[in-house]
């Protein structure tokens, strides 16, 4: 076994035991999309139809998640929350063996394989596999998909493209944010692939079929429930700056995390000089634009079309959707990945050498602050719904001892969570705002006194101040309807009843 094998293997280990670690007090990290993996995977082990908590079959996510954890379940004979935490397990392992092999085939040095891999290891894509989410699975899918395109790309076999149709499809069964990484794909096929359009055609059909039959499978099963769909409705409106902003903050964490402009400062003054020797640095680019043009055109397209998706989903379908680092975390390994050759050729400049080891030495350091004691609050404290801060919180304890009538809330599934008998209960504040949208709800002030009225029959309202849902009737709203001596304050909310 030489040396990159050792490296890739020993990562894969280091990142299981990492896992192990942060998750053995508080299990995987909990979000409101957890619960309802939670559930499909639960409802799948019994047999049942794949419906939410309120009957509704389950198409707003696709359920190889789900199916995963159910299977893993299964075979290990424990709960579903325990065979999330082992398929994350294998999940990071597998992801960390095909990272390596991705940037192996490079020709990369040890050391800079090394800083690679610690890079991933400390950074917001493993953290999301910290969490009961279908990234965890996504991000192997998507590198299963790239590595077996490199395959048909190396010896032009059918059964190799229809092994990347077969990926795409079970990406698209896992995320359909798949869809774009498909598109990126098929872009390639007809505007980069070198050959006659007949060829191009021909191949990016059976791409399409491969990836279609997969996927299909998905609506065959609801068209075959009885249970009804859940639409979603679209409406354009713009992305605010304030989501614009979170873009580019979200691309600077990936190289440092923490004291973004100090950080940013030194790498000013290590690249400034540079500046000096563009005309040669330029040559040296033109020198390597062929081979950058042949190896790495499917990860820009890949990274580019799913952004787009991202962008498109924005601007029709969820106002409130952000760049967060969960849903660019496919870019980030798609960028680093594309990065890796560049890297290495400019290690070997000797012109830009000593700048880039500089820069690299100042990710490192800006990442070793920041994730080695995110990891060990972790392992403290746990996230989410599983977490310390939920597990002992005043208000989410308070609601066990009021009787059980209609409660009317912004953190409906977290008091599912920790109250599943509570489940036909619990209503949803008035919305401000259109789902998912930012045209305002006409109905809101009608809305609002009609929960009023349920509360002198009744029923009661908590409030969280931890749970961020802008569309929703918020604190002031609340307090401006309801009396002082209804409102029970808490250091995490109130009720008022």
């Amino acid at each position: 076994m030489n040396k990159n094998r050792i490296i890739a293997m020993s990562f894969a280990i280091l990142s299981v035991i990492t896992l192990l670690y942060c998750t053995q007090e508080y299990h995987l990290g909990f979000s409101p999309d957890s619960i309802s993996y939670r559930d499909a995977a639960q409802k799948i082990i019994e047999g049942d139809v794949i419906t939410d908590r309120y009957g509704n079959i389950i198409n707003r996510w696709p359920p190889i998640y789900s199916i995963s954890i159910a299977g893993v379940s299964t075979l290990f004979n424990c709960g579903v929350l325990e065979g999330a935490t082992y398929l994350n397990c294998i999940l990071i392992f597998i992801l960390f063996l095909l990272f390596n092999k991705s940037i192996i085939r490079f020709g990369i040095s040890v050391s800079l394989q090394l800083i690679l891999n610690l890079k991933l290891l400390f950074s917001y894509l493993f953290f999301q596999y910290l969490m009961y989410l279908s990234e965890s699975l996504f991000l192997v899918l998507i590198l299963g998909t790239y590595l077996a395109f490199i395959k048909w790309h190396q010896n032009k076999k059918m059964m190799h493209l229809i092994l990347v149709g077969i990926f795409s499809g079970l990406m698209l069964l896992t995320r359909y944010a798949g869809l774009g990484l498909v598109a990126g794909i098929v872009f390639y096929f007809l505007f980069t692939q070198k050959g006659t359009w007949k060829d191009k055609i021909i191949n990016c059909l059976i791409y399409s079929i491969s990836t279609g039959v997969i996927f299909s499978l998905w609506p065959l099963y609801i068209y075959s429930t009885e249970a009804e769909p859940i639409s979603r409705e679209y409406v354009f409106h713009m992305i605010s700056k304030e989501n614009l902003f979170s873009f580019v903050t979200t691309i600077l964490n990936w190289a440092y995390p923490k004291q973004i402009k100090l950080f940013l400062l030194f790498s000013f003054l290590l690249l400034a000089p540079l500046l000096l020797k563009r005309k040669e640095i330029l040559n040296r680019f033109k020198v390597l634009l062929p081979f950058y043009k042949h190896n790495l055109t499917l990860l820009i397209y890949m990274a580019l079309f799913y952004l787009l998706f991202l962008i498109t989903t924005m601007l029709f379908f969820d106002a409130y959707l952000s760049f967060s680092q969960r849903l660019m975390s496919p870019i980030f390994l798609l960028v680093l990945i594309g990065i890796t050759p560049l890297l290495q050729n400019l290690l070997d400049f000797k012109v830009t050498k000593k700048a880039l080891s500089g820069l690299l030495t100042l990710v490192l350091l800006s990442t070793f602050f920041s994730f080695p004691v995110t990891y060990q609050e972790f392992h403290e404290n746990g996230l989410g719904y599983t977490g310390k801060s939920w597990q002992e919180s005043p208000i989410v304890n308070s609601v066990k001892g009021i009787p059980s009538g209609v409660i009317h809330t912004n953190a409906y599934d977290a008091i599912y969570f920790f109250y599943p008998e509570f489940n036909k209960n619990v209503t949803v504040l008035p919305f401000k705002y259109y789902s998912g949208t930012l045209k305002k709800n006409d109905k809101f002030d009608e809305e609002m006194k009609e929960m009023v009225e349920s509360v002198e029959n009744g029923a009661i309202v908590v409030y969280m101040h931890c749970i961020n849902r802008d569309y929703l009737a918020n604190e002031i709203d609340l307090t401006s309807y309801f009396d002082e001596d209804q409102i029970t304050s808490f250091k995490d909310g109130f009720i008022i009843q």
